[in-house]
């Protein structure tokens, strides 16, 4: 082998040590780099995602009281697939904070908190979608005031869960958040007198079984969204009085 040949040949592997070393270099700087962000603060993204839930949250309760005052199919059927769109969206949220909590080192608040009040969130919303399509597959002949009024209720009670979690993020300081889960258990307590009055009037006066079952399921349904209202108020009155 020429000279030439020999210098080209340690040329060419000189090279593809270097390169083998930039990439080893890069490798390791990609690793610390993944690392190092999970130590960064990310406490925004949670604050964020907490607030577009409780948009959705008041959103489709909106449309549930809508649906129970609507007199047409057609009108019943277009909201209750808006309430489904809703739902999903919140579906999205939910796994999105999931995700950021399984990569995130540090969190606003206890881990087990945040999963808790991510959960306790999408069952409202799950329970406002249960309670539409309820009443577009069995289809009631009416709807007491009652039922109205219990979906009045839960719309109240998103208006303040939306205060609250705005609030959240400055949970120490806030002068209004303690006044605003007061006022979630307090309809809540609003929404149980109304519902036992309504199963009593239905279990009365109602004469037709199948109807009966029907209506006694949906206030069923629209009751455990309020309960589940209740249960985030009572999730981050734990997470204020953790961390004060």
């Amino acid at each position: 082998m020429s000279i030439a040949k020999y210098s080209g040949f340690f040329v060419s592997l000189i090279n593809q040590c270097l390169e083998s070393e930039i990439k080893k270099k890069y490798l390791i700087i990609m690793k610390f780099n993944k690392l190092f962000n999970t130590f960064i603060p990310r406490h925004h993204v949670f604050f964020v995602k907490f607030n577009e839930i409780a948009d959705n949250i008041h959103e489709a309760s909106i449309l549930l009281s809508e649906l129970v005052k609507s007199r047409t199919t057609e009108q019943r059927e277009e909201l209750s697939k808006n309430i489904k769109e809703l739902e999903h969206k919140g579906d999205s949220l939910s796994h999105y904070i999931y995700n950021e909590l399984s990569h995130s080192f540090i969190t606003p608040f206890e881990r087990e908190d945040i999963y808790k009040l991510t959960s306790s969130l999408d069952d409202i919303l799950d329970l406002i979608n249960g309670s539409a399509q309820r009443i577009i597959y069995f289809t009631p002949k009416q709807f007491e005031i009652e039922m109205i009024s219990l979906c009045d209720i839960l719309v109240m009670m998103s208006v303040e869960i939306k205060e609250v979690l705005k609030e959240i993020k400055k949970y120490k300081k806030s002068a209004t958040i303690k006044n605003n889960l007061v006022k979630i258990n307090q309809l809540e307590n609003n929404a149980d007198d109304i519902f036992r009055a309504a199963i009593s009037k239905l279990m009365n006066d109602e004469k037709d079984i199948v109807e009966l079952i029907k209506k006694k399921e949906i206030l069923e349904t629209i009751e455990q969204a309020t309960d589940n209202a209740e249960d985030v108020a009572n999730i981050i009155f734990s997470i204020v009085m953790k961390n004060s």
